[in-house]
């Protein structure tokens, strides 16, 4: 995550130093022309007063007051405030971007919806979230239907996940958002969920040094950006980017080719084949094989070079070679419970994939019932769940 510092010197005022040197130069009817200039900028005015401004709606506390920026979908306006409408936490309204039918679609209320920040939007759907629900509720993401009918709350922060919602946005299939304050360190966080609220999943968490108490963010490309209230080396807040890593592609893999079921001896401290089948639109032979991982294990090398054990062979038959390698036993971290193993991986290029097979531990030797290649005590709880307490 890259970040720009910002110290107590960076204030509003900054650019009349620039002026200084021109002031000294240049004939004081001239040097006068551009202060008055420069004042009228500061205290926002511009060269063409009011032209082309509009008050489109002039709010009521009962509709609602402290409005957020608004999102705009064809010819209506989609916004919210935090604070007033029915239930004095907010509102979610609707109006046209001409000003007319106005419409409050959505009142907040305690203790699980108040304080709403709407912030993206899909085909009928636009997304956002709650702030805080009171009562120590840390706030949530939600989702509702542009006519302000079926909302559903996507995810309830908790605290350790996140506190205070501050936006999300969007791209094709995620959800990317901030909480300013929660997380790992109380600080904020980034996190990404799928639109459904399935897969949510922390990004990143402030400690202060980075940045504290993030505020809304906005994504270009891969790529979000955002700032926060305080924190850095100046302790006056950052602007920050956080490269978004592209999700993993699915691949064909086989565990143990020919072998049905795949059975696995932990304590065999041999190796496992396993075969990456090459498709359609996916090159197996692109490949690094050095960041390939079969439930934590990594390739097995050989000799004294330590050369990864692993060639291209057409293993299917179809005509195009796949990448045929060779897993140390040794390393794999999997349980008794496990059945099926998971493998990835990382192309030349950085793609990231994964594939995953059905598996079947075995023990190494008679009594090795949790079938870690070792007969110990432990093999006592394996037979305690089946067969009830054993005592000695």
């Amino acid at each position: 995550m890259l970040s720009v510092q910002f110290s107590s010197n960076d204030t509003w005022n900054q650019p009349f130093r620039s002026f200084e040197f021109l002031i000294r130069l240049l004939p004081s009817a001239v040097a006068g022309l551009l202060i008055a200039l420069a004042l009228s900028v500061a205290n926002g005015a511009s060269l063409n007063v009011d032209q082309g401004f509009s008050v489109l709606h002039s709010f009521t506390i009962s509709e609602g007051y402290s409005i957020g920026v608004p999102l705009i979908d064809g010819s209506t306006c989609y916004g919210s405030a935090s604070w007033g409408g029915a239930g004095g936490v907010g509102s979610i309204y609707r109006v046209n971007t001409d000003g007319s039918d106005f419409d409050v679609i959505f009142s907040g209320s305690k203790p699980n919806a108040s304080h709403p920040r709407v912030s993206a939007i899909s085909d009928s759907t636009f997304f956002g979230t709650w702030s805080d629900g009171g009562n120590g509720i840390p706030g949530a993401v939600f989702r509702i239907q542009t006519d302000g009918t079926v909302y559903t709350a996507l995810h309830n922060f908790t605290g350790p996940d996140g506190y205070y919602a501050s936006s999300v946005v969007r791209d094709e299939s995620m959800l990317y958002g901030t909480a300013s304050s929660g997380g790992d360190y109380g600080n904020g966080v980034i996190f990404k969920m799928n639109m459904d609220g399935t897969g949510f999943t922390l990004l990143h968490s402030f400690d202060v040094s980075d940045g504290q108490w993030p505020g809304e963010v906005t994504l270009s490309g891969s790529t979000i950006y955002g700032g926060t209230m305080k924190g850095g080396a100046n302790n006056r807040g950052v602007l920050y980017s956080y490269a978004i890593a592209p999700e993993p592609s699915p691949v064909t893999i086989d565990i143990k080719p020919g072998s049905d079921p795949n059975s696995i001896n932990l304590g065999s401290n041999g190796n496992i084949p396993v075969v990456i089948f090459r498709a359609d639109d996916f090159d197996a032979t692109t490949i690094d094989p050095a960041t390939i991982l079969l439930a934590d294990a990594g390739v097995q090398t050989r000799g004294k070079d330590g050369d990864l054990k692993f060639s291209f062979k057409d293993v299917n038959g179809d005509g195009i070679d796949d990448l045929f390698i060779h897993i140390d036993t040794e390393g794999l971290v999997l349980s008794a419970e496990d059945i099926e193993a998971q493998l990835t991986a990382e192309t030349f290029d950085g793609l990231s994939i994964f594939g995953t097979d059905t598996i079947r531990l075995v023990g190494s030797s008679r009594g090795d019932f949790d079938m870690d290649g070792i007969v110990d005590v432990s093999d006592l709880g394996e037979l305690a769940a089946y067969y009830g307490t054993i005592t000695a």
